[in-house]
């Protein structure tokens, strides 16, 4: 979902995520104006409120789970860096968040196409209208299940 193989020729980032970036990318997955958070560091308990507002899964973390998660993000942008995959003996379908329809399928299809080291069969994608955080939600999940179901020749 929206993933592509992770770029060697980059440099891996300097810092390793922390509580804060837990925090953020939990505010950004409900769908939080991230603009309006400003620069200040946040506080869990503003944090809480606003998952348990959205009725979000994180809702019930505390704090200590929240740094917890944060270690699990660090170990696994470590882990990216030396997985040295196999190909895939098969035919991939890519689903690809596109929020506002702006980017050109051309690009699309090239970004799809890094996938093409990894995957012996056909590379085919789809969009699905929202952002990458918000895949999850129920209507693009709903939206992600219904093309899957149609590739694989199941749906109603």
């Amino acid at each position: 979902l929206d993933q592509y193989p992770i770029d060697r020729s980059r440099p891996a980032p300097e810092s390793q995520p922390d509580q804060q970036d837990a925090l953020r990318i939990m505010l950004d997955f409900v769908g939080y104006d991230m603009d309006s958070l400003g620069d200040e560091p946040l506080e869990y308990a503003m944090v809480a409120d606003v998952l348990r507002e959205r009725q979000s899964v994180f809702a019930n973390l505390d704090e200590t789970a929240i740094t917890a998660l944060a270690n699990v993000f660090a170990n696994s942008r470590s882990l990216f860096g030396s997985f040295d995959p196999r190909p895939l003996d098969s035919d991939v379908l890519v689903i690809v968040a596109e929020p506002d329809e702006t980017v050109p399928a051309a690009e699309l299809a090239a970004r799809v196409e890094q996938w093409r080291p990894f995957v012996t069969g056909k590379i085919e994608y789809q969009t699905v209208r929202c952002s990458h955080p918000h895949m999850m939600q129920p209507e693009p999940a709903a939206e992600i299940g219904r093309l899957i179901a149609e590739k694989l020749g199941t749906s109603k």
